[in-house]
């Protein structure tokens, strides 16, 4: 008598013995993923580790700022909404923030603010900066004023300010587009509490008598002014490349010259949603220069070593022990939030964030705020860093934010970083 061999006893030892097979495989599969995972990370070198940390026994160990297979991306802590600059009435965008060289307990920030109580869409009419003060480099921020030029009648149009020190000069640079003594558009004048009617989005500046692409600056002996009229740094060339130099992003060398990173557009196309980024460097020590002008971009599209990889704004630039480093928004790629590139020399450059590295963005469009929520941003631009005074180990990350739901009212906020 044949047995059906699917009865119950049968079944059970073939069920048992391919259950114990198809366990083995599984156990295998795993290990050989996990193997090739962490060997599409070992490194060699701290180049290897995106400059933020040490290759030791073929792992990068990061910096307590980054964290991440290769740190590459900010090791963030939770976020204290009363901490970065939000005004129910205005709103704001960015801060770069300063320590105050005769105070060092007193910190100065700067931040783009809209005037006529209008929000961020309406920024090309109405940006103008703010000053505004702390006792922390997290803040809160209060006691602005509104910086405005030598000479000048009104302070718009200036937008994206970054602030320096400059030793040799022993001035604080604060650069920006636009140029201020510019008369406001019409259309924005029905603003009220941070927000931008929806039909009055967009528009231009009137009277303009400066470009919004060239990167120009003002200077003062002291961070909170009195403030020099406008010099440009670095004009536009219509026609060649670079055909706009805006979002200057200053460093200040160790022997007093200046390099400047800047947005501009590749060869074959004016808009900003092909943007690239080149540096213009200073000939001497004078804040003003001359610059010499680069000749093709460093990063973005076709460039970086991973094209195409375009759509980059809003550099912050600086250097530390290891080499020199960038942080941008982009639009395209990083997750389209913010991407990190670092370099040995200034000259070649080395992109993470591409989808194709697997390594992620440098941070994202969520933070946690210290109540343990999470909060997701429509959007998150203008990366500045804040450094341990007298380091160069940053401290926080600073943002201009865009929640869900508001308009256009946005504010900035300061996201302290993991440190030693």
């Amino acid at each position: 008598m044949h047995r059906n061999v699917l009865d119950p006893p049968k079944l059970n030892m073939i069920t048992n013995q391919h259950n114990a097979l198809l366990a083995t495989m599984l156990g295998i599969f795993i290990m050989s993923m996990c193997v090739t995972f962490s060997l599409g990370f070992q490194c060699s070198s701290s180049l290897d580790c995106s400059l933020n940390g040490n290759c030791i026994d073929s792992k990068c160990e990061c910096d307590s700022a980054w964290t991440g297979p290769a740190c590459a991306q900010l090791n963030e802590m939770q976020v204290d909404p009363g901490r970065g600059i939000y005004r129910k009435n205005n709103a704001t965008w960015g801060l770069s923030v300063l320590q105050d060289q005769g105070n060092p307990g007193l910190w100065h920030g700067y931040t783009a603010v809209f005037a006529g109580e209008c929000g961020l869409d309406s920024w090309i009419g109405t940006s103008m900066i703010w000053h505004l003060t702390a006792y922390s480099p997290a803040g809160p921020f209060v006691n602005e004023t509104v910086v405005q030029g030598a000479g000048e009648t009104s302070p718009t149009f200036r937008h994206n300010p970054t602030a320096v020190y400059h030793p040799p000069s022993k001035k604080v640079i604060l650069t920006h587009i636009g140029c201020g003594n510019q008369t406001i558009s019409p259309q924005y004048m029905n603003c009220s509490s941070g927000r931008t009617p929806s039909a009055r989005r967009g528009g231009s500046i009137l009277q303009a008598s400066c470009s919004g692409f060239e990167s120009n600056a003002m200077v003062a002996d002291a961070p909170n002014g009195p403030w020099s009229a406008d010099v440009t740094l670095v004009g536009a060339q219509p026609g060649q490349w670079p055909n706009s130099m805006d979002n200057p992003a200053p460093l200040v060398l160790a022997n007093g010259t200046i390099i400047s990173m800047f947005r501009s557009y590749n060869h074959s196309h004016e808009s900003p949603y092909h943007s690239v980024v080149g540096i213009a460097r200073g000939q001497s020590t004078s804040w003003s220069g001359p610059y010499d002008r680069p000749t093709a971009p460093i990063l973005g599209q076709g460039t970086g070593g991973g094209a195409p990889f375009a759509q980059l704004e809003d550099p912050f630039f600086w250097q530390d022990h290891r080499g020199f480093k960038a942080l941008f928004h982009t639009m395209g790629g990083c997750e389209s939030v913010g991407c990190f590139a670092y370099s040995l020399d200034s000259y070649t450059w080395h992109m993470t964030g591409r989808e194709v590295d697997g390594i992620g963005a440098a941070y994202s469009k969520t933070v946690q705020m210290t109540d343990g929520t999470n909060t997701t941003y429509d959007r998150r631009e203008r990366p500045h860093l804040v450094f341990v005074p007298g380091s160069d180990q940053p401290i926080a990350l600073t943002n201009g934010v865009l929640p869900h739901g508001v308009g256009d009212h946005s504010h900035s906020i300061v996201v302290p970083l993991v440190s030693a």
